[in-house]
């Protein structure tokens, strides 16, 4: 696989992205959020440990949904419980959909890349 892309960088977005890489199951992982500044960041510090933890995974963030363009596989962490979210519940365990869809547009985006 040579692209996955990863929308949300929480916890779960970042432990996700960690083990992939260090499992080199892709070329290249992007991280992707809402939040400027914290993908690029969390990225960062992913990359950075692969010479201590031996991977050749190249792993970048941003926060323009078209940099997924390409991807082979979104692996969905964003959840409606973000603050930024209109949807917001304040409950962990709610849906990604809704906050996923109107933030990203990634209904548009994906049928775009996938023709």
């Amino acid at each position: 696989m040579n692209k996955i892309t990863i929308a949300g960088c929480g916890r779960v977005g970042e432990s996700t992205a960690q083990i992939l890489a260090e499992e080199e199951l892709c070329r290249e992982i992007l991280l992707l959020d809402i939040h400027d500044g914290v993908p690029e960041g969390v990225a960062l510090d992913i990359q950075q440990s692969a010479s201590l933890l031996r991977f050749d995974t190249r792993v970048t963030g941003a926060t323009d949904p078209a940099a997924m363009a390409g991807s082979d596989m979104v692996i969905v962490t964003a959840g409606a419980s973000c603050p930024a979210s209109p949807f917001s519940t304040g409950n962990t365990g709610s849906s990604p959909s809704p906050w996923v869809y109107r933030r990203y547009s990634m209904k548009t985006v994906w049928s775009k890349s996938s023709s």
